[in-house]
């Protein structure tokens, strides 16, 4: 979401340009009545910054929704946009074989089950606590653990936890660089066909 902020007689005026996966884009003239105004492609990359080869990739990538900032990462299934604090984090566990099946940049990465060993050898016993509740039900709090990685096993996958704090700390323990915000791509970009069932459309 881009937000430009037009300051005029001590009244902020927040204006964002989106675009659908149709081929259309717009500016949110009322957000308070969900208002969008159709505008042209030209007016969108102009007044949003945007560029058309970001726009183009987001759509076709395997998860156009995308909120959070982003780095667009290469598979074999196609584009994955990757929140950018953990890009480099997943392209590392991508190249030793673990299969990643959801991540949140606010403190966890879910794997398969088959490949808990591989994480246990990245990161050492040390600084993990691996709970597995398999068959059971388990209360999950995040909060109070004092591990910097906390490994849960659920029935279908596994999930491991991190502090955001820790972030610095794992991208040192891996040898890989921190991604750089400058770098990223802006998420929450795309209004859904879901979305725009509660919006009114004017030209």
């Amino acid at each position: 979401m881009i937000i430009n902020y037009i300051i005029s007689f001590h009244l902020i005026v927040i204006i964002m340009y989106k675009y659908d996966l149709k081929g259309h884009y717009y500016k949110i003239i009322d957000i308070d009545n969900d208002i969008l105004k159709e505008i042209s492609e030209k007016e969108y990359l102009e007044k949003s910054g945007d560029k058309l080869t970001n726009v183009n990739n987001l759509k076709k990538s395997l998860y156009p929704e995308q909120i959070n900032d982003y780095i667009l990462l290469k598979t074999n299934k196609g584009l994955i946009p990757i929140d950018y604090q953990l890009s480099n984090i997943i392209k590392l566990f991508w190249k030793k074989g673990i299969h990643t099946k959801g991540i949140d940049k606010s403190g966890h990465i879910d794997i398969e089950t088959k490949d808990l060993l591989k994480i246990k050898k990245i990161f050492d016993d040390d600084n993990i606590k691996v709970f597995d509740i398999r068959g059971i039900k388990f209360k999950d709090n995040v909060k109070n653990y004092r591990k910097r990685i906390k490994i849960i096993i659920y029935d279908e996958f596994i999930r491991i936890f991190f502090k955001p704090s820790s972030l610095q700390w794992i991208h040192n323990k891996l040898n890989i660089k921190k991604p750089k915000y400058k770098d990223a791509l802006k998420g929450n970009k795309v209004i859904t066909n879901n979305q725009l069932k509660f919006f009114n459309i004017v030209k």
